[in-house]
């Protein structure tokens, strides 16, 4: 799954989904997320839970799990989430955006 999206200032973003090979770029992202845009995705303070989540995103699709990333020539700026709960009724939906990307 491949698609392209138009951005607010017209600049075409691939949207794809994330594949294990994407894990440096994933981590490169969220090592320069802003503190406060990371406690926006985490609810937390720090940068301790980065490489866990990374290993969440990268692993592969199934029927619990969905992750899509947005680059922008060929740089990751922005990633997407669904992660089922146990109930198998409600998920936990998370994005993140590249800072420099907001408002884009």
């Amino acid at each position: 799954m491949e698609h392209d999206a138009l951005a607010a200032d017209g600049a075409i973003v691939r949207i794809r989904a994330v594949a294990p090979s994407d894990r440096p770029d994933l981590a490169a992202l969220y090592r320069r997320t802003s503190d406060e845009n990371l406690y926006r995705r985490f609810l937390c303070a720090g940068r301790g839970g980065i490489d866990h989540e990374v290993d969440r995103l990268t692993r592969p699709d199934g029927d619990d799990h969905v992750a899509v990333l947005a680059q922008e020539r060929g740089r990751v700026v922005g990633v997407a989430s669904y992660e089922r709960m146990s109930d198998r009724r409600s998920a936990e939906f998370a994005v993140l955006v590249d800072d420099a990307a907001h408002g884009r």
